[in-house]
């Protein structure tokens, strides 16, 4: 591995078919305002809108345990994906 090689490791992966127009879902996803609203874990958020190298945090409680986590917007694919 070279010097300028980044690392990436997967902390949770899944996948769920939607039977809406990817538009649609696609509006969903970048506005970081709705993530409490699909993200149970998540119970608020100061992101606004997602594209590459924005910032969030979030407040979060995993089974009782509440928390932050702050996250970087470092993959953006139009409407393929976003990380």
């Amino acid at each position: 591995m070279s010097e300028h090689s980044e690392t990436w490791v997967v902390q949770e992966a899944d996948e769920i078919v939607i039977n809406a127009a990817p538009d649609h879902i696609w509006g969903i996803l970048i506005n970081s305002q709705l993530l409490p609203q699909w993200m149970p874990a998540v119970q608020h958020t100061d992101g606004r809108h997602e594209s590459l190298g924005t910032v969030r945090r979030c407040d979060v409680n995993f089974e009782g345990q509440g928390g932050h986590v702050v996250e970087r917007c470092v993959v953006y694919e139009q409407p393929h994906r976003i990380g």
